[in-house]
């Protein structure tokens, strides 16, 4: 019993189990040969980039009002618990800029890009010369100067707006703007 064990086990050391897949592999090619095969073609976004779909901005508009963006969302429900942060504010204006330069800048995305825009001016202490982060939902801010993130969302959306829209007014700002906050991201972390 020891010896046929012994003599088993011998059949699934490594050497031979390789040995088993390469005649395995070996055996399907083989199967194949003689047989067409059938090419399977995937197309890019390169190739095929005018079969994208339509961009549906339904419930980024339902998150928006006239202060900004909220935060978060339950399933498709504003979060008024959670209020509004600079950065994600900051994010939704880099959003209309990209879609400005699309083509779908439509009268109402150029509203909710006003709306950003003015969340990230008012998040700006001219004070600390950094923006705040976490406002309520009642229009109070939560804390002095918010995260290093937020300013960095800031600042990027700012100057996408300098660089990459076509509304002078909105250049302008953003540019002044820039400027105001720029020497303050000198203190920023790399954690």
């Amino acid at each position: 019993m020891r010896k046929r064990a012994y003599l088993m086990g011998r059949e699934m050391t490594w050497s031979q189990v390789a040995h088993l897949y390469v005649a395995s592999f070996h055996k399907a090619r083989q199967s194949r040969i003689g047989r067409g095969m059938k090419r399977y073609s995937i197309r890019n976004l390169e190739q095929d980039w005018l079969t994208l779909p339509a961009v549906r901005l339904d419930h980024f508009k339902r998150l928006s009002d006239r202060t900004g963006i909220l935060q978060h969302a339950t399933f498709s429900l504003p979060n008024f618990s959670e209020g509004y942060c600079t950065d994600d504010n900051a994010r939704a204006l880099l959003l209309t800029v990209l879609l400005e330069e699309t083509g779908d800048d439509t009268p109402e995305l150029q509203g909710l890009a006003s709306a950003y825009a003015a969340f990230v001016n008012y998040a700006f202490d001219p004070d600390q010369k950094q923006f705040r982060n976490f406002m309520s939902f009642d229009r109070r801010w939560l804390e002095k100067t918010g995260s290093d993130d937020a300013q960095g969302r800031a600042l990027w959306a700012l100057g996408a707006c300098v660089g990459r829209s076509r509304r002078r007014s909105l250049q302008m700002w953003a540019a002044q703007l820039f400027d105001r906050a720029l020497p303050a991201s000198a203190n920023i972390s790399n954690a």
